[in-house]
């Protein structure tokens, strides 16, 4: 017999998102308090590293039709009020809305490699 266990959360147990610097380990939580200033269009603080400047959403660049982006500064913005707004809706659905993420020991094992 085999035995299989899934992790799921809720959209409400989201309560902040962690982006955590890959060069010197330094992090940032954007959650309620400080969401709108964060994510507002204007707001720089999601493109690099406080502390030691590494472009975070803010890239060198990419090619798009032809034409230049700088980097996915916006895409992530967006996740994040998207995240936030349907976690604000879900008592309003037909449905509970929840994601599944990995078992901490496999997530551990991906780690460690």
């Amino acid at each position: 017999m085999t035995s299989q266990s899934k992790t799921f959360i809720e959209l409400s147990d989201i309560i902040g998102m962690r982006l955590e610097c890959k060069t010197c380990g330094v992090s940032i939580l954007i959650n309620q308090p400080n969401l709108s200033s964060t994510t507002d269009k204007h707001n720089t603080a999601l493109r690099s590293c406080p502390t030691c400047t590494s472009s975070w959403t803010h890239s060198e660049g990419h090619s798009v039709s032809g034409g230049m982006r700088p980097g996915f500064d916006t895409e992530i913005k967006e996740m994040i009020r998207a995240i936030a707004t349907v976690r604000d809706l879900q008592e309003k659905l037909g449905c509970n809305l929840t994601l599944e993420i990995t078992a901490q020991s496999e997530s551990r094992k991906e780690s460690d490699k």
